[in-house]
């Protein structure tokens, strides 16, 4: 299989018949034309299911696991999920696009590392769900001239596909993914008055090293990327994407600061700055 395809949809077979058929066939209509990859476990021997397993996460855009309670018990959905993860937690550039088809508690409980990533409920229904696939598609098969650039709120967790010139600067394209997510450029705090929040780009493996920063070294960069095993940092906002050496497929995190001193109103109640905390679960 050379053909890239758009999508691997990793289930068991015992949930095709009420799940996973009606997916795909939602895929077809309206234009979505959504390309997929499934049932590595109908081919026989075990030699070519781990051969096709691979094809298929080597040529897919998207992973979608569609996890219930029979997918946590499938060796071979085990397989498929950990290698996707470990492709994405090593390079950030495979979209790992969750479907919970039922047991979600159970399928947290079980799979802890997947609590920080986007996912949908099937009971959100599959043309909701059909739709978004075929966009993240959509953007990430597109030819184009700039970099893919996904950019995920860290306040919200809601996220948003960026196509950008190399060229442009770390400020602008913060200010773009800011427009795009619905972020905020004042805080309230319960200050005497509102404040500017400023937005840093972090590369999802340069999280670790933004998180240990304090506020004030936060307030001195703009981006933080990581390029092979080289931590590169921003200390302007008219730094531009290639001098930083961002890539394409790059993964950022968009977090919000509130720059300076803070000076609280009496007696005002905690509030989250930035909009509130928890992930978004968008349809």
């Amino acid at each position: 299989m050379n053909e890239m395809q758009d999508v691997f949809i990793s289930h068991a077979h015992k949930d095709v018949e009420k799940y996973i058929t009606p997916l795909v066939n939602a895929f077809k209509p309206k234009g979505r034309n959504i390309k997929f990859w499934r049932d590595a476990g109908e081919i026989g021997g075990i030699d070519s299911v781990a051969k096709k397993i691979n094809e298929g996460l080597r040529s897919c855009r998207i992973f979608l696991p569609c996890l219930s309670q029979n997918y946590m018990e499938s060796e071979w959905c085990q397989k498929e999920m950990w290698s996707a993860l470990s492709q994405h937690i090593d390079s950030g550039k495979k979209s790992i696009f969750l479907l919970i088809l039922n047991s979600k508690k159970e399928v947290f409980e079980k799979y802890p590392l997947l609590g920080d990533l986007k996912y949908r409920l099937f009971e959100q229904g599959v043309e909701s769900i059909a739709d978004e696939l075929a966009t993240l598609c959509a953007a990430q098969s597109s030819k184009k001239n700039g970099l893919s650039i996904r950019v995920e709120s860290a306040h919200s967790g809601v996220l948003c596909d960026i196509i950008e010139s190399p060229d442009v600067s770390v400020e602008w394209l913060a200010s773009k993914a800011t427009a795009a997510l619905g972020g905020k450029d004042r805080a309230d705090v319960g200050a005497l008055e509102r404040f500017m929040v400023r937005w840093i780009l972090v590369d999802v493996r340069a999280e670790d090293y933004y998180r240990s920063l304090t506020n004030l070294q936060r307030q001195e960069i703009w981006a933080v990327v990581k390029v092979e095993d080289e931590l590169r940092k921003a200390t302007e906002g008219t730094t531009s994407l290639r001098k930083l050496g961002v890539e394409d497929g790059t993964v950022f995190h968009l977090w919000g600061i509130v720059p300076g001193t803070i000076v609280l109103k009496k007696e005002s109640p905690p509030r989250d700055p930035l909009g509130g905390g928890g992930r978004a679960i968008m349809s």
